[in-house]
Order: structure tokens, then sequence, then C-alpha cells
């Protein structure tokens, strides 16, 4: 793997983390304080099997791991192919210059 994605793959995965556990913990707060039921159905539309459920809460889990895995991921990689195109030299990607002293 190219080292320049390495660090995507790493910021992927730990919004991936956060996201599929918010779901799981979401669901477990609907089965058992009936929190945000309505919300808990929206997501139920996007993510199939995923209801305020113990088993939902799992699905939740999985779905969104790899949904927003999957999403961050294209989103970093578009944007590190958009700095590695411009040929500017004030792009946001490019290295910073190292200053010399003058003493």
């Amino acid at each position: 793997m190219n080292q320049q994605f390495k660090p995507l793959c790493v910021l992927a995965f730990s919004i991936a983390i956060v996201w599929g556990l918010s779901l799981m913990l979401l669901a477990w707060l609907g089965l058992w304080l009936s929190y945000g039921l309505p919300f808990i159905d929206l997501l139920g539309s996007v993510y199939l099997g995923y209801h305020a459920t113990l088993l939902g809460g799992v699905i939740g889990l999985m779905f969104g791991f790899m949904d927003m895995f999957v999403g961050v991921w294209v989103i970093g990689w578009i944007y590190l192919t958009g700095c590695r195109v411009c040929r500017v030299d004030q792009c946001c990607c490019s290295p910073k210059k190292k200053m010399k002293r003058t003493s």
C-alpha cells in the first residue's frame, strides 16, 4: 500500500469504529430506555435489520462500520488525489519549505 494512504486508513478506521459503536449504543438505549426511536426507525430504513434490539445494535455496528469506513476512505482518497494533481506551490498538501535562519 502506498505510504500516502496509511494515515487515510487509520482515519477511516477510527471514525468508522466511533460511528458503529454509536449506532450500537443508540439501538440499545432505544431498547432499554425508548430513547431516539424515531431516529432509529429512520436509520433502519438505510441499514437493513437495524432496530432497537440487541441484534439490531450488532447489525448497526457492522453496517455502520462498513458504511463509514468506505465513505471516509473515498472522501480522503478524492482529497489526496486532488492534492497530487494540483501543481501550485501553495497547495494544501505540499510539504512545508524549511526556513533558513539568517543570523
